[in-house]
Formats: C-alpha cells, structure tokens, sequence
C-alpha cells in the first residue's frame, strides 16, 4: 500500500508542476507577444538609407577615438585585407574560401563608386575572432556573440554567393535575392491554412542544441518533424543520433509547416532569413549569437524567442502546443516576419549596409590611405548590377 501511494504522489506532484510550467510558459508568450504588438506596430519613420545606422554605429562605438595604422597592422593575420583607392577594389591574393571572397567582392565592386577611400581587414571564417577579453580592434566578421566579441558586423557573402553547400546545393545556396523571390513564391501558393500544423526542422547535427527537438519528433511525430541529415563528418548513425541521415530538402520544403525551428551552426545560422521568408512562425534559439540584421528583429513580433532554459523536450512540446492552440497569433507573426524581409533584407538594404558601415568606418581612419602593391585588383567584371546611380 505505502509503495502505491507513494507512486500516486509523485504522479501526482509531477502533473501539478507540468501543469504549473505549462502555466508559466503560456502566460509568459501571451503577455510578450501582447507587449511586442504594441511596439511592432508603433509607427516609426526611419529612411531605408538609415535604417539599419543604428547597428553600424554600435558596432563603431569602440572606435570613435579613432583607428591606427598601427592597429590595423595587428589584423592583417586574421583576415583578407582590402583596399578601395580610386573607387577601385584591392585584396589580398591569398583567399582561403575562394566563393566566400567573390561574394563579398560582388558587393564591394559593384558600389565602389559610391566609396571613399578606405582600409579594413575582413574575416570570412565562420567565428569571430577578437574576444573582449582583448583590447577593441576593427575586424570585420559575419556573425558575433555581442557581448563576447568586438568584430564589426557586415553582410555576409552568402547575400551573394558562398553559402553552404550541401547535396542540393552542390556550388552554394546562391543569390539571396533570387532564393528570396522563389520563396515567396512558394509561400504565396502555399497559404497557412494549407501548411501542417506542426513543428519542422531538418539539418545537419552541428551541435547539440538540436537533439531536443529531434527526439521529441521521435516521440510525438505528430507534433514536429525533425531529423539529422548528414555532414561532412558522417560515419555512421552515431552521428545522427542513432537514427539513418535524412535526405536533404530545398529550403522552399520548410515553407509547407507552419512552426519551424532555427539553431545556430558553428556560429551564426544562415538559415534562418530563409526561414523567415517563408511566412512561417519561427522558433529561434536566442543564445546571443547574431548576423548584422538580427537586432533590428521584434522578438515576438517577427519570430518566437526560444531560450535556453526551454530547449528541452519539455518545453518544446509546451511551446508548440501553445502555438497550435493560438493559430491566428502565430499567423500574424509569421506575416510579420514576410513583410520585414521583404521590405528590410532586400539588395538595396544590403547595399545601403555596406555603403553606411564603410562610409562610418572611414571616417574613424587616422591614417592616409596609400595603395598596398601586394594587393590584387579586384574585377567588377560581371558583378551583380548596383541599386543605385
């Protein structure tokens, strides 16, 4: 009798703090998503030309008492450096992701004549690399964890060319803009009362932060489908958690789910603007780790904060239920998140960045600039065309 009461009890004691979390949770998305709504839909006038000013000028804050030549003598061993002279573009020969350079050198070719002279190093690895443990110095990555990082945030060269390549993708995930169209496309034919009312994730297993939801699919299949598709490491299943790799899908599948979920790679993810642009509530794991336009984002408005502390099967399930039972609400933001893309990660935007951040950045430079020899010219033959005269 003892051992079945005490069994009765513990069942009993874990359905209240179940129901006790699922409570907390469920008033927690309620009240911030009302609180977003309001500040979503303030109506603040902001030029496209500046819009994005904000996020340049914080990242260039460490730097207002200016830039050395000396400093940047200190970077040269940690990125490609360039030079624009002349509106004409100089790199360094050596580029250790040859379609990761030709993406940044579209941009910068094609805007060229709207740039001062100018001096910058640029990282294209995957992680940032000045900790704040260090002393500022102005390195341009793609992607930081702000409040562990200096780099200066630019658009990343998978806007243009030199994305992940994977199976579908043999030579890159391709033009943003292009990749952008054909989603909304899709999107627009495939309207939310057609899409399946659950979860989606399907990725490589980049780190741990997506067992989670992988098992929880397992579990309850009706709720989300998730699963591992190989990567460049794969030996076994081991490596997809004990289950066969998935076949690889084109971004344009997610697009056919309502709820998808983002997590971050090495650093940043690059998928999830795509994910965005499907006009899907997404789910994004919020640990810090950010592109240039994140911050400009509504959490709760244009996308659905996953925090750490949630990243559990647990929570998952709470959070997709609460996301079932509130179909209309996850629309919205799923609309939301349509319209911020598309009026705000267009080219123009992408070249508004560059020219404000490089034009910001020069004017912090103590020291003329003089045309390093060992520099390669860049050619702007065949670049994409500029928005602008």
């Amino acid at each position: 009798f003892n051992s079945l009461m005490i069994s009765f009890l513990l069942l009993l004691f874990s359905s209240v703090i179940a129901e006790r979390h699922y409570d907390r949770l469920y008033n927690e998305l309620s009240q911030s998503i009302a609180n977003a709504k309001i500040k979503g839909e303030e109506n603040i006038e902001i030029s496209k030309e500046l819009y994005y000013e904000s996020e340049w000028k914080r990242d260039l804050a460490p730097f207002q008492s200016g830039i050395t030549r000396e400093m940047m003598g200190q970077l040269e061993s940690l990125g490609n450096k360039y030079q624009i002279i002349n509106h004409t573009v100089y790199r360094a020969k050596r580029c250790t992701f040859p379609a990761r350079c030709q993406g940044v050198d579209k941009f910068l070719t094609r805007l060229a004549h709207r740039l001062e002279d100018t001096e910058f190093v640029l990282n294209d690895f995957d992680n940032p690399k000045l900790t704040k443990r260090a002393r500022p110095l102005p390195l341009f990555s793609f992607s930081k964890k702000e409040d562990d990082y200096w780099d200066i945030l630019y658009p990343a060269w998978s806007f243009h060319s030199g994305g992940p390549a994977i199976s579908i993708y043999p030579s890159g995930i391709g033009n943003w803009s292009e990749t952008k169209e054909e989603l909304s496309k899709y999107s627009s034919s495939h309207p939310w009362s057609t899409r399946e009312s659950r979860g989606f994730f399907i990725g490589s297993r980049t780190n741990h932060q997506r067992d989670s939801l992988v098992l929880l699919s397992r579990r309850f299949p009706s709720l989300v489908d998730a699963s591992f598709t190989k990567n460049q490491a794969y030996r076994s299943p081991q490596d997809t958690l004990n289950a066969e790799p998935s076949t690889e899908r084109p971004f344009e599948y997610n697009c056919n789910y309502k709820y998808l979920f983002n997590f971050r790679g090495i650093a940043a993810s690059f998928r999830f603007k795509y994910l965005l642009a499907c006009g899907s509530t997404v789910f994004h794991l919020d640990d810090g780790w950010i592109e240039f336009f994140y911050r400009k984002l509504i959490p709760y408005y244009h996308y659905i904060p996953l925090k750490e502390r949630e990243n559990n099967q647990k929570g998952l399930k709470t959070l997709l239920e609460y996301a079932i039972e509130h179909d209309e609400e996850m629309k919205k933001i799923g609309d939301n998140a349509h319209s911020w893309i598309s009026s705000h990660l267009d080219e123009s935007s992408i070249d508004l960045y560059w020219i404000g951040l490089l034009s910001s950045y020069s004017s912090l430079l103590k020291f003329p600039i003089e045309r390093d020899v060992s520099l390669m010219k860049v050619s702007n033959e065949g670049s994409i065309s500029s928005q602008f005269p």
